[in-house]
């Protein structure tokens, strides 16, 4: 699943969904999924800091925090290292030198092509 690929989804455990003879012939894994990879890493450390459960695999407890279990949070004992490096990605700015060369470079090779002087 996507969400999953994309670090949005808090992995419950796994369940037989199918046996035969009392032997699980197959099991299935069961997710609790986010809106973003922030939502998840805030829904795992903030359930340890209120003891709230995930609920067992197939009747997953997937539901958000209330109003009042938010408040309860201590957001600075989390871990955000996870989320910071997805925050820095977006919003790397161009190097600044480089981009300045490349516009000189661009204005010096236009007045190459139709003559004059920058």
């Amino acid at each position: 699943d996507i969400k999953d690929r994309m670090g949005f989804c808090h992995k419950v455990g796994t369940w037989c969904s199918s046996s035969f003879l009392g032997i699980c012939k197959t099991k299935k894994t069961a997710y609790c999924c986010f809106e973003s990879k922030l939502s998840r890493v805030l829904q795992e450390q903030g359930r340890v800091q209120l003891n709230k459960p995930w609920g067992k695999p197939k009747n997953e407890q997937c539901k958000g925090f209330s109003i009042a279990e938010f408040q309860r949070l201590d957001l600075s004992k989390m871990d955000f290292t996870e989320v910071y490096a997805d925050f820095l990605d977006a919003a790397k700015l161009p190097d600044e030198v480089q981009t300045m060369t490349e516009i000189q470079s661009k204005i010096q090779n236009y007045y190459d092509l139709h003559g004059g002087k920058p």
